[in-house]
């Protein structure tokens, strides 16, 4: 999908590391100082050798070939913006715009409704996005480690897109979709067979992160149930979405995208979940505290009140820097 217009760019990747396996004691003499700084503060906690030292002179010598080819890239292309979707996976190209004098725009990519390793400290206008694009008011917040006045509310353009497509939709009757991710997979398996058992007459695909991996001992236990099975998740979640009426998860991002869609959404909170709070009393989900509130959320016929966790998208902003 939209496969002709995707570049690969494995090759600034596999240049930059022969390169700098190559030319490293040339490319790190820049910056030797700092790293030997650095490179000495470290050492009196964690007892470095002198082989670390020369990993780092590599590290900092790809990062630094990444960043000029980059540069060349931007310049080349004549770039007026750069877009990035996750600030740490994008740092070569946020420096290499930020040298060229472009604005940068991160895209919020999931919920966020706290402090985490990716967003927390303090803003750093050089390797930190111009500008971030959440998905409502909502989002706007600290959590991001953005100013205030850098984000901006564009809302969720991709629930338009797909909602477009010419596709059937075909809802899956008295099946529900169990949205799992790698740090609760087992417990997940765990409560979702509690409900196959409770609610037999009720079938439940779970959902797999792209990055996890169910065990071969969890996946015999789901075989030995008829009503419980993993289904593919290399279809896009939204298109996923449009299959089912119920959904039901813990904290993950796809829960809120099925009540942008009007799904009846469910987020489960016994047997050791407890999903992180959204503070706002009305939030259109259901909350299963026990086995018998399940009964309650399957028997409901009306999707709850999306709580504007997802705006329509305004081109507005975007269009205006361009």
């Amino acid at each position: 999908w939209k496969e002709d217009r995707v570049i690969r760019m494995e090759f600034i990747v596999f240049f930059s590391a022969f390169v700098a396996l190559l030319l490293w004691p040339i490319i790190a003499f820049s910056a030797r100082k700092e790293i030997k700084r650095l490179y000495d503060k470290v050492c009196c906690i964690f007892h470095l050798g002198t082989i670390e030292y020369v990993r780092w002179c590599i590290k900092f010598s790809f990062f630094k070939c990444e960043v000029g080819l980059y540069c060349f890239l931007f310049k080349k292309m004549r770039c007026q913006n750069v877009y990035v979707v996750n600030r740490m996976v994008c740092l070569p190209q946020i420096i290499a715009a930020h040298q060229c004098g472009l604005m940068v725009l991160e895209f919020q990519h999931g919920i966020t409704m706290g402090v985490t390793t990716l967003y927390a400290g303090q803003y750093d206008a050089v390797a930190d996005p111009d500008y971030f694009l959440v998905f409502s008011e909502f989002w706007r917040g600290n959590q991001f480690a953005i100013p205030q006045d850098r984000i901006t509310n564009i809302g969720w353009a991709y629930k338009n897109i797909i909602n477009k497509l010419p596709m059937k939709e075909v809802v899956h009757e008295n099946t529900c979709l169990v949205i799992s991710s790698p740090e609760i997979s087992s417990k997940l398996v765990e409560t979702v067979l509690l409900l196959a058992h409770e609610y037999s007459q009720f079938r439940f695909h779970i959902r797999c992160h792209p990055q996890e991996s169910i065990s071969i001992n969890i996946l015999k236990k789901i075989k030995r149930v008829s009503n419980v099975e993993i289904v593919d998740n290399n279809v896009d979640s939204f298109m996923a979405l449009k299959r089912y009426l119920y959904v039901v998860g813990v904290n993950s991002s796809v829960l809120f995208e099925a009540l942008s869609m009007g799904k009846i959404v469910a987020r489960l909170n016994f047997n050791g979940f407890c999903p992180i709070p959204t503070h706002i009393e009305e939030d259109g989900f259901y909350y299963v505290s026990c086995l018998v509130d399940f009964q309650k959320f399957i028997n409901s016929k009306n999707n709850g009140s999306p709580s504007g966790f997802y705006n329509d998208f305004n081109p507005n902003f975007i269009n205006s820097i361009c």
